[in-house]
């Protein structure tokens, strides 16, 4: 091998390293810890009445009956990664701005969902790590989507980021919710056939991992199961308009990791491989942590036609 291929190569093996660091990238690790999920019949829907202990958990107190919920991706640092909702252009505010009630989720620790309108559900026998298996997520947040559609007709829409998407099309397969019209699925950078990069982070990552990563790695039982389950989604929610946000910006290390356009995480092909209702290429970056190993480059968080655009879905256009 030539040196500049060598050079190539451990640029590569560097940008997946910091980019574990920086929480975003996802790597394999053979663990298997044991889970403990609702709902193991995956050949058919599972009503949401039917699911366990809805009963202990709040009702929401709510003026309006219009919601959109924010689920975050994936973070090795096991903190928060909900607060990347507000920065860059502050899509969380924009969207609350133009009149709905916006549910800005966290699944690591507690799982709660703080709302734009002052109400906050709090699952606190949830304790959320990088080990937490997708399914239990999946779980989690079809017990918070009932604590607010139990008593009420809503209407919903969910903008999911990266592994975010991945959970709601597991609780989308399995769970479905009487009261809830579901009106628009939108993903930003959500591998659902996984992610290349963790072929190379996982051999150079520094520290633990987690289960999850392992999850959304190519190949994975878990991503098997939710290609295998998909038409589960489409029969229990027909109406729903699934829109698939993909960054293109291809980083200088894109050509050696991806087989097609990509945001630096995630490939053209994997947030597509599922099919879509529309889909919306951007010039962006998977995450703000991405922006600095290249120049002139931003994320979904920080192109502010991105939020036009997921405000265009959410009021019924499409572009």
């Amino acid at each position: 091998m030539d040196k500049k291929k060598v050079y190539a190569v451990f640029s590569v093996m560097v940008v997946g390293l910091l980019a574990i660091s920086g929480f975003v990238i996802y790597s394999g690790i053979n663990v298997h810890p044991s889970i403990s999920m609702f709902g193991t019949n995956h050949n058919s829907a599972i009503l949401a009445s039917n699911l366990h202990h809805y009963s202990k958990f709040p009702k929401a107190s709510v003026t309006s009956s219009t919601y959109v919920l924010l689920v975050h991706g994936y973070n090795i640092e096991n903190t928060t990664e909900s607060d990347i909702w507000y920065q860059g252009v502050n899509m969380e505010q924009q969207i609350a701005n133009a009149g709905y009630i916006v549910g800005v989720v966290s699944y690591y620790g507690e799982f709660t969902v703080n709302y734009s309108n002052g109400y906050k559900y709090t699952n606190n026998s949830f304790d959320g790590t990088i080990d937490t298996p997708i399914e239990q997520i999946a779980a989690a947040l079809a017990d918070a989507i009932y604590s607010i559609s139990a008593n009420e007709n809503i209407t919903l829409d969910i903008i999911a980021h990266s592994m975010g998407g991945l959970v709601v099309l597991y609780m989308l397969e399995n769970y479905v919710f009487p009261n809830v019209n579901l009106q628009n699925f939108i993903t930003l950078g959500t591998p659902f056939n996984g992610s290349y990069l963790a072929k190379i982070a996982s051999f150079i990552s520094i520290k633990y991992s987690g289960y999850q990563a392992e999850e959304l790695s190519p190949g994975s039982a878990f991503l098997t199961e939710l290609q295998t389950n998909v038409d589960n989604f489409t029969s229990a929610y027909p109406n729903t308009v699934f829109e698939v946000y993909i960054g293109t910006f291809d980083p200088w290390w894109g050509g050696y990791v991806f087989n097609s356009q990509n945001d630096g995480a995630v490939s053209y092909n994997s947030a597509t491989y599922l099919g879509f209702s529309y889909v919306y290429e951007y010039p962006v970056l998977h995450c703000p942590t991405l922006d600095h190993l290249v120049d002139h480059g931003i994320s979904y968080f920080e192109d502010q036609n991105i939020v036009n655009g997921i405000l265009l879905n959410l009021s019924g256009t499409n572009y």
